[in-house]
């Protein structure tokens, strides 16, 4: 499994000891908001989920969402990196959340950049792509600035979304 350090962060496979920072940043309001978490439902048991779940990528496929760390204290900012998606035909999607800490300050452009060049780069996918919420203007601004460009209105499980991607031709490395 695979660690990559950037400028400011260290992006590494998430572990189970993480359940507790990562439970944190899955309770703030806006990662509730835009990742749709379920009313009521513990922060604990999202985070755990969710980190089982991207521990079994990286098992099966050799890839999967990272552990965000800030360099600077050693926190845990939230999770950023690559997923297959069954439900886009077996795509590859870039995928992040931050706390509300980390916003505003680049880093999810950062870590993105790490990701398409790992993507692209080391796993030689022919495309990446990503979807919000259509009213995420942040996380537009972000696949925007990784390059990304809307294809079309899409439907993810119940929500109506928004698909953008990227493909390698069409990749310009940082």
């Amino acid at each position: 499994m695979t660690t990559v350090e950037t400028a400011r962060l260290t992006l590494r496979p998430f572990t189970l000891d993480d359940i507790p920072a990562y439970a944190q940043v899955r309770d703030e309001a806006s990662v509730r908001h835009w990742l749709r978490s379920t009313p009521g439902e513990p922060a604990a048991l999202i985070a755990e989920r969710t980190i089982r779940h991207f521990v079994d990528e990286w098992e099966k496929r050799g890839y999967g969402p990272w552990a965000v760390i800030d360099r600077a204290d050693g926190s845990l900012l939230g999770h950023h990196g690559l997923r297959r998606m069954p439900e886009f035909d077996g795509e590859t999607e870039v995928l992040y959340s931050l706390a509300e800490r980390a916003r505003g300050r680049g880093l999810a452009v950062e870590a993105g950049r790490a990701a398409l060049a790992w993507g692209f780069g080391t796993l030689g996918l022919d495309r990446i792509m990503a979807i919000a919420l259509p009213d995420n203007r942040a996380s537009r601004g972000v696949m925007e600035r990784l390059g990304l460009t809307w294809r079309r209105d899409a439907v993810f499980k119940t929500f109506d979304v928004v698909y953008y991607a990227l493909d390698r031709a069409d990749w310009r490395p940082a």
